[in-house]
């Protein structure tokens, strides 16, 4: 089970002396890739995953999906680079092992 923290954003200004106070949820648009390292297969944890593509690093594609996960048979063991994308465009890119 995952925890999340929530926070909240205090912002002031000195002219007009607005104060606000908003919640911030860093999970909502945050991206997991596991397990790292993995022997066959890495799941993505994503809202709504536009493409996830995988590259070696000499930063040749190796693979490319729209699915939650990557079968990994395939490759030989090493170190790659996937880089994950949402429909609301959010990127990020994550570094793992195969075994």
């Amino acid at each position: 089970m995952r925890s999340f923290l929530i926070c909240q954003r205090l912002t002031a200004s000195a002219a007009g002396a607005r104060l606000t106070i908003e919640d911030i949820n860093p999970a909502a648009n945050s991206i997991f890739v596991y397990p790292n390292p993995t022997a066959d297969r890495v799941f993505i944890q994503a809202d709504n995953i536009l493409k996830a593509e995988l590259f070696d690093l000499m930063g040749r594609k190796v693979m490319e999906t729209n699915q939650d996960q990557m079968h990994l048979g395939c490759l030989n063991n090493g170190s790659f680079v996937l880089q994950v994308t949402t429909e609301n465009h959010n990127t990020q890119s994550f570094k793992f092992i195969k075994q």
